[in-house]
C-alpha cells in the first residue's frame, strides 16, 4: 500500500475581551520564523494521539498563560499554501475564558509576546497583509462574521463585539 503524505494539523485560539479601547483581540508575537516578529493568533500544532481542542487550550497556555474554559468552531483553514513550512491545516476556535484567567497574560513558548490589541487596529493589519500565515484574511472573513453573529444571538463571555 503507497504512503500518504498528509498535511500537518494545527489549533488556533480566538480571545476577545472588552478592553478599554473597545472590543480587543489576543494576538502572540511570534519569536520564530516563519513570520518571526508577526502578530499572529495563539496556536500550533496538534500533538500525535490529541484532540485538537485539547491542542487549542494547551497552545493557548503555553503561549498566553491564558487557560481557556471552553472551545467553540470557528474555521478550518487547509490551503496548501498558507504555512510556507508545508501543508498545514489550522482549526480555529474561538475561546471562552473566565475574567479573572485575562489577567494572567504573559508570553511563553514560541511566542516573543502576547497581548490584547483594539479589534479595529488588527482589523487594519489584517488588511494590510500584516498578520502572519492567513490570519488576517481567517479574521476578517471567518472571525468578524461569527463574532457578530454571536453578538446578534446573545453575549456569552467575552465575546460582546461593538463595532
Amino acid at each position: 500500500m503507497p504512503a500518504h503524505r498528509n498535511p500537518g494539523l494545527a489549533a488556533d485560539s480566538i480571545v476577545i475581551r472588552d478592553g478599554e479601547q473597545g472590543t480587543e483581540l489576543l494576538l502572540i508575537s511570534r519569536g520564530k520564523d516563519p513570520f518571526k516578529g508577526k502578530l499572529a493568533f495563539p496556536g500550533g500544532f496538534v500533538e500525535h494521539g490529541e484532540d485538537p481542542e485539547v491542542a487549542c487550550l494547551r497552545e493557548l497556555k503555553e503561549e498566553t498563560n491564558i487557560t481557556g474554559d471552553s472551545v467553540h468552531l470557528i474555521a478550518v483553514a487547509g490551503d496548501p499554501k498558507r504555512d510556507p513550512r508545508g501543508h498545514t491545516v489550522s482549526i480555529i476556535y474561538a475561546v471562552t475564558t473566565k475574567t479573572q484567567a485575562l489577567e494572567e497574560l504573559k508570553f511563553g513558548d514560541d511566542a516573543a509576546e502576547a497581548q490584547f490589541y483594539p479589534i479595529k487596529d488588527i482589523i487594519k493589519k489584517a488588511e494590510a497583509g500584516d498578520l502572519a500565515f492567513d490570519h488576517g484574511d481567517i479574521l476578517i472573513n471567518n472571525v468578524i462574521p461569527h463574532l457578530q453573529n454571536q453578538d446578534n444571538l446573545s453575549k456569552i463571555s467575552n465575546f460582546a463585539l461593538k463595532i
